[in-house]
């Protein structure tokens, strides 16, 4: 029996590095024994899939973070964090005193809802979950069907005559098991015996995307795309539960892709391929009309709220709403799961926070109050059609730069007075992979591909101009860092050498002794040191490496690596290094899911602490007097952590408007 953990864990995983020699020998020693306390946690995380209780008093939400639960008006009841996966479906049993998840790490759990605790676990690649009707088996289909006893977790069937890949799972009030294929094919089985009891043909060149039983189990529905004389048909297919015999036929001209039945079984709803979502009034097949909501966003999963004539609605966007299907209208939306998170920084000032995250596919800036997680200001680039790669305070703390993947503008942004205006547009020939401000100046370096070449500009923000082409001095650049002290300039070139520069004459100063195999450069904040990452192998196993910046040597190399480190920064007193990556320990570490913030001790180069998240840490941040970390996710979260002596077993859990 394992315990849900709702506050969120840190692990704390204690490696040694061979550094030979002391990076700064006048450093006071690390404390071995201080610990991270998380003070902030923003975002609910992606949605995965929706399910209502038996009993309709209970909304369940599952996805990047875990499970949680909501009254009918958005209210939070509990939150059980998954910690290290994602939750890709749900599933209540009947009595509504338990529920089903099916996680990314391959395993089920079934949670008991009332403690909060798991009492059962499958190790089953699930993609879709069914319980039985007496709530003592369920069912997992992933690349296999299985039926699971759900008291004493033994596999009672492996089902067998299925297609891949699978695309639907539903089980019948009497005991029938279906599951639907993309390879156009609906495979039935008895529950009692595991015996195949048919197999439909549902399309011979096209797909099923979805199938559900009717409450009363005599209908079988799916939704079908089939190819008739080079002529797509999308369409609705009823069949007798008896006879397998089409009853009936809706050609649907939008193509509809999830379908779920209303408890009372009069009435189904369809989402459509526009992101409408169509009610079709049973026996009769009449649509009754359309929920046309204001977001384009694709829906993702529907539920139907028992003994109510409401439907629940989860988008892409990660957003959710509630319909009053008596008048087809809108009663509730809930906005509180975010979208991923693409960066983070701390202002100069240390009050503010910034953060790109998404809203739909377009990319959206946040400048949070960094003490409470408030929302302070929230614009949206224009044009910009691509996540944000760039996210960038200049020294004063007046101005914001952006720059999204694939795109060709650094936008820069007032943000004095609380308020958001581009006052610079930045356009170059190529797109932007890299830049950042000089420290201290009005000025930004960027680094942009043109054809097969990477060029170097040098802009004054004052009026918008470029002022040096670096192109003949930095070639084939893939990153530089501007030393704090803008003496100096770090490259890292597309083959993996590391140099470093005068930054006022641009001449070479010496090159690094050995190549960093991956684009991302931390200098210390005093600027004697440089930190970066080599990899054994493309992006994988990358140790941390320091070297001294007068002389260019390699002071030590980490035992520990890095599975794709994608952020590192130094800390402001200059004691710890923070790296946002995969720790590479076993391949995937037990097939649990690495991605963790990673913080090293800068002198000694033990490796402090990891903490996991369900995706990529995509940003790492250090506030600027360096008592706190924040960190970015794809998991769609901004956490934050104060260094203290705290032991892990005080950590609070946040409370519902941080999280």
């Amino acid at each position: 029996m394992r315990t849900s953990m709702k506050n969120i864990a840190i692990v704390l995983i204690i490696g040694f590095l061979s550094i030979s020699g002391a990076v700064n020998s006048a450093r006071s020693q690390v404390d071995k024994q201080s610990k991270y306390r998380e003070v902030l946690h923003l975002g609910r995380g992606l949605i995965r899939d929706i399910a209502w209780s038996p009993d309709g008093r209970i909304l369940a939400v599952g996805g990047s973070q875990g499970l949680w639960s909501y009254t009918p008006d958005f209210q939070d009841i509990s939150h059980f964090n998954s910690e290290v996966r994602y939750v890709v479906s749900i599933a209540w049993s009947p009595d509504g005193k338990r529920i089903a998840t099916s996680n990314t790490d391959s395993t089920t759990d079934i949670w008991e809802i009332l403690t909060g605790q798991i009492i059962t676990t499958f190790r089953t690649d699930a993609a879709f979950l069914a319980w039985g009707p007496d709530g003592t088996k369920l069912a997992s289909a992933g690349h296999e069907v299985h039926i699971y006893d759900v008291e004493n977790g033994d596999l009672l069937y492996t089902l067998e005559g299925h297609s891949l890949p699978l695309s639907g799972l539903s089980w019948s009030v009497d005991g029938k098991l279906a599951a639907a294929s993309r390879s156009g094919k609906i495979t039935l089985w008895d529950t009692n015996t595991g015996e195949n009891l048919a197999q439909i043909l549902a399309s011979d060149e096209g797909e099923v995307y979805a199938l559900t039983w009717s409450p009363d189990g005599a209908v079988l529905v799916g939704a079908i795309s089939d190819i008739e004389n080079t002529i797509v048909r999308q369409s609705l297919v009823f069949w007798d539960a008896r006879t397998y015999e089409v009853i009936t036929i809706l050609d649907v001209i939008d193509g509809v892709y999830n379908i779920e039945w209303n408890s009372d079984g009069n009435q189904l709803a369809g989402s459509l391929s526009n992101g409408d979502v169509r009610i079709w009034n049973y026996p009769t097949n009449q649509p009754q009309g359309d929920l046309v909501s204001i977001s384009a966003s694709a829906v993702t999963s529907m539920a139907w709220q028992p003994n109510a004539k409401n439907l629940t609605i989860a988008r892409l966007d990660n957003q959710l709403e509630i319909w009053d299907i008596s008048s087809n209208e809108m009663i509730h939306q809930f906005d509180g799961h975010s979208s991923q998170v693409d960066q983070v920084a701390w202002s100069p000032n240390g009050e503010f926070l910034a953060l790109s995250t998404r809203l739909g596919n377009l990319p959206l800036i946040k400048v949070l109050d960094a003490s409470t997680g408030a929302l302070v200001i929230a614009f949206r680039p224009e044009k910009a059609q691509n996540p944000v790669i760039g996210l960038e305070w200049s020294s004063d703390g007046r101005f914001l730069a952006t720059a999204s993947y694939f795109s060709e503008t650094i936008l820069v942004w007032s943000v004095e007075d609380l308020q958001a205006s581009p006052i610079l547009q930045l356009t170059h020939e190529g797109h932007v992979i890299n830049f950042e401000w000089i420290p201290n100046e009005q000025k930004i370096v960027s680094v942009y591909i043109i054809g097969d070449a990477t060029r170097v500009l040098v802009w004054d923000t004052a009026h918008g101009n470029p002022l040096t082409d670096l192109a003949n001095k930095f070639a084939n650049v893939s990153s530089l860092a501007w030393s704090p002290d803008g003496q100096m300039i770090a490259t890292s070139l597309e083959n993996g050498l590391v140099e470093i520069w005068d930054a006022q004459s641009y001449q070479p100063l010496l090159p690094l002794e050995d190549e960093s195999q991956r684009d991302l450069l931390a200098w210390s904040p005093d600027s004697k040191f440089l930190a970066g990452f080599k990899c054994r192998s493309q992006f994988s196993d990358c140790a941390l490496r320091i070297w001294a910046t007068d002389t260019g040597q390699l002071l030590g190399t980490s035992a520990t690596g890095v599975d794709y480190p994608i952020s590192v920064a130094w800390s402001p007193d200059g004691k710890f290094i923070a790296d946002g990556g995969d720790l590479a320990i076993g391949g995937n570490n037990g097939g649990l899911n690495p991605d963790a913030v990673h913080i090293w001790d800068a002198d000694t180069g033990e490796l402090l602490t990891t903490i996991n998240f369900t995706d990529d840490v995509t940003r790492v941040s250090w506030s600027p007097e360096g008592s706190y970390l924040a960190a970015s996710s794809w998991d769609g979260s901004v956490r934050v952590w104060q260094l203290g002596e705290i032991p892990p077993a005080t950590l609070p859990t946040p409370a519902p408007n941080q999280r």
